[in-house]
């Protein structure tokens, strides 16, 4: 199945907000869902961009935000197939993985072309998933 011909948003529409709920980000804190967002959509991006490739989601919201949009499994579908041209599965770590130095440069170095406000992803963002 072919990629789509440029990047394109997916809509979030209510799984930012389910999200929140079931994960329990704080609700006095907006920026949360606010950052979580900024960096998913920062990761599909990435993905776009590297097709095939490893690519890191960075910090535990957008995770969070991974696993809610799954759930929506029809519209997770269509976005992966109509935009990276293919589905992307969620793929943790067996164990407990510690992402090195190495790996951070690597985020650091595709998040910044999508994400120019990201500066130096430390390794302690970096989840044990892709």
């Amino acid at each position: 199945m072919p990629r789509a011909t440029q990047f394109v948003e997916p809509d979030l529409t209510g799984i930012i907000e389910r999200a929140a709920s079931d994960w329990k980000w704080p609700k006095n804190k907006p920026n949360v869902s606010a950052n979580a967002k900024m960096w998913y959509v920062a990761f599909l991006h990435v993905v776009y961009n590297s097709p095939g490739g490893r690519c890191f989601i960075v910090t535990d919201e957008a995770d969070d935000l991974w696993h809610t949009h799954m759930t929506f499994s029809v519209r997770y579908r269509q976005w992966c197939e109509s935009i990276l041209g293919f589905y992307l599965d969620h793929t943790p770590a067996l164990h407990d993985v510690q992402a090195t130095q190495a790996d951070a440069d690597a985020a650091t170095a595709a998040y910044s072309q999508v994400l120019p406000s990201a500066g130096q992803i430390q390794p302690d963002l970096i989840k044990p998933c892709w």
